[in-house]
């Protein structure tokens, strides 16, 4: 397992080595440099197509692919008076779609492997788990910068990884410190990924796959211990990020190369488990050297199996492709002719407005006018004899280039889905009727749900592999913050990996599209006033419905609603990790003896309370009679209780 993490990342405290390489070792570093040119070669066009795509969301629209030299170049102009203003309609469209795409964040459900109390109770404490990892590594964020390169590219990549730095120190060791590790989620652009094979498709159908992304030598020697000599490398930029490698050279405009000195190129190199490897393989070339070769790192696939630490999130598929295809490239023939008719129609106003001086050959006595034009109250003398000049007759706009104008941009709803309403919050005048401005967001909505299962599909699958990282390389057991700072000292999960039986992970929410925060409240409130959160017994509000209310209405842990019950709960299950450890707990005077007895019993019919009887019978009986004192104390507290009522 450490040795896996070391493949990956240095662990702190190892001294970088200078490269030293042997001849079987440079001639892999040649042959993954090779393959790497290969795949960069016949993903050139994709390429094209996504540089043209950003430049145009950027406000570059007078560029354009040449296919002989594969480049993307500035469009040259036609004449030095042509107008080549930018009404770019394709950015609002982008930024509509990623605004309401933001909403979609998909709850992670974990279900039980069995209907056995153990796995039940496993797959809630899993489900915790996930929601802790996705608040904590603030996915929101990541999810924002990945649907911008969805949008951008067609596609876009999770990396899932164990960071062996990650986590809480926990000690000393040689004098360096040691952490606990955690999981760690980076989004790749699929600039930086060359698949094997670009017109097959998935991710795990891929034979191998290619990582490629520029990084400085000194980031170099703290990632995996090792020297190179940098150099000056290009790299893609967009305004101070570098956000790319491998080979991205954009050349002008907006999409722009940046310079990063003492850098590398790092090819990680990733081929799936097959009959000559049978864990796969994972090599990593820096600058032309290997630095790492070693089986696939992490146990992310189906049952068991050693699989590509990268999820696929799609803007929309394209069949009989690895990478998706985007909104943006169905927008681009039209944002030309927008462009096009735009500016004729500007130089037709100009005309109209400042006019065009027409002159007979010879008749002005200053000839110098017809270069720096007529200013207002300028005398013009023209030769006896001859035509007085005049102006150009003009005609008004025509009526089919504003009528082709207005067309224009119905298409740009039509194809991109997105309408005047969803952009600017406004309607038709002649649209008041409530349900058919419910029916016109509905709509909107409907061509966004395709984006937006992807991102479920997504973080779905994203979950699966957090619950096998840290199935694989959590050691000890864990502690696990799952509420906010006013609650950190109690509210925390004690766990260890035999617990995550389960990665069944599913999405549990509703389509965010369709229903708004707003209209999720106004259901609870209905749902509230028809007695369905009162406990059918009682007929009284519980504890743990109050808190679910207060979470819906985003008051969190408003006035403190939970109460201590989920302490007391989470308290009873320290209990079995102290007794699974040999430490025999002891019953405290503030215990709530009802609610610890629940879940010490939920305990003894687990397989893994079957499990300590075979393995340590002593802390079995221990649990037991533990238990027991929790049924006495309830028992007499509830017969003290019934003493005073009646007394009362």
């Amino acid at each position: 397992m450490k040795k896996s993490a070391d493949g990956f990342l240095r662990l702190e405290g190892e001294k970088p080595q200078l490269v030293e390489q042997d001849a079987e070792l440079q001639a892999l570093a040649k042959e993954i440099r090779e393959e790497y040119e290969r795949r960069r070669e016949e993903r050139r066009a994709i390429e094209l197509n996504w540089r043209l795509n950003q430049n145009f969301l950027m406000g570059n629209q007078y560029c354009d692919i040449v296919a002989e030299t594969g480049e993307l170049i500035d469009s040259p102009a036609g004449s030095e008076w042509e107008n080549r203003s930018v009404y770019n309609m394709i950015a609002p469209i982008v930024e509509t779609r990623l605004a309401k795409l933001g909403r979609v964040r998909p709850g992670l459900t974990v279900r039980p492997l069995t209907e056995d109390a153990a796995d039940v109770s496993n797959a809630k404490l899993a489900t915790r788990l996930l929601r802790a990892s996705y608040a904590a590594q603030d996915m929101p964020a990541i999810q924002q910068a990945a649907g911008q390169w969805a949008e951008i590219c067609g596609s876009v990549f999770y990396k899932a990884v164990w960071n062996p730095r990650g986590g809480c120190m926990i000690g000393w060791a040689d004098g360096h410190p040691v952490y606990e590790g955690d999981i760690s989620t980076a989004v790749v652009p699929a600039y930086e990924i060359f698949p094997d094979c670009c017109c097959r498709e998935g991710v795990e159908n891929q034979e191998s796959i290619i990582h490629a992304k520029v990084y400085g030598a000194k980031e170099i020697e703290t990632l995996w211990g090792v020297q190179v000599e940098g150099r000056t490398m290009d790299v893609f930029g967009t305004d101070a990020m570098s956000l790319a490698g491998g080979g991205y050279h954009p050349q002008f405009g907006m999409n722009r190369t940046e310079r990063m000195e003492d850098a590398e190129l790092v090819i990680e190199y990733y081929e799936r488990p097959g009959a000559q490897h049978p864990q796969g393989r994972h090599i990593i070339v820096a600058g032309g050297y290997v630095v790492h070769v070693g089986e696939l790192p992490f146990v992310n696939g189906e049952n068991g199996k050693r699989g590509y630490p990268l999820i696929q999130q799609f803007c929309l598929t394209a069949p009989g492709n690895f990478f998706g295809c985007g909104v943006i490239e169905r927008l681009i023939p039209l944002q030309r002719d927008y462009n096009a008719i735009n500016n004729r129609i500007n130089e037709y106003t100009a005309r109209m407005t400042a006019g065009n001086l027409v002159a007979e050959q010879g008749a002005l006595v200053n000839e110098e006018l017809l270069d720096t034009g007529i200013a207002p109250g300028t005398v013009i003398e023209y030769r006896a004899g001859a035509t007085p000049p005049g102006w150009m007759p003009v005609s008004e706009i025509p009526g089919s280039l504003l009528a082709r104008l207005a067309d224009m941009r119905k298409e740009f709803v039509d194809i991109s889905g997105v309408s005047e309403m969803a952009k600017a919050s406004t309607t038709s005048g002649s649209i008041s009727s409530g349900v058919a401005l419910e029916i016109l967001r509905e709509q909107d909505d409907t061509r966004l749900s395709i984006t937006a299962e992807h991102i479920r599909s997504a973080m779905r699958e994203l979950g699966q592999h957090w619950l096998r990282l840290l199935r694989q390389f959590a050691v000890g057991v864990r502690l696990t913050r799952t509420a906010g700072e006013d609650m950190a000292a109690t509210a925390v999960l004690h766990w260890k990996r035999s617990q995550l039986t389960s990665d069944d992970v599913q999405v549990d929410t509703d389509n965010e599209l369709s229903n708004t925060p707003a209209q999720r409240r106004q259901l609870a409130l209905e749902l509230m006033h028809a007695g369905l959160f009162l406990d059918p017994d009682t007929q009284q509000l519980t504890r743990e419905s109050r808190a679910r209310l207060m979470e819906i209405f985003k008051l969190g842990n408003w006035e403190d609603l939970t109460g201590t019950d989920e302490l007391q709960r989470s308290a009873a299950q320290l209990e079995h990790c102290q007794l699974e450890r040999g430490i025999i707990p002891k019953i405290q005077p503030l215990d709530d003896h009802q609610l610890h007895l629940s879940e010490h019993t939920r305990y003894v019919l687990s397989a893994e309370f079957r499990r300590m009887q075979e393995e340590n019978p002593r802390m079995a009986q221990a649990l037991q009679m533990h238990a027991e004192g929790h049924r006495a104390l309830a028992e007499d507290q509830a017969a003290h209780a019934g003493k005073a009522v009646r007394t009362m």
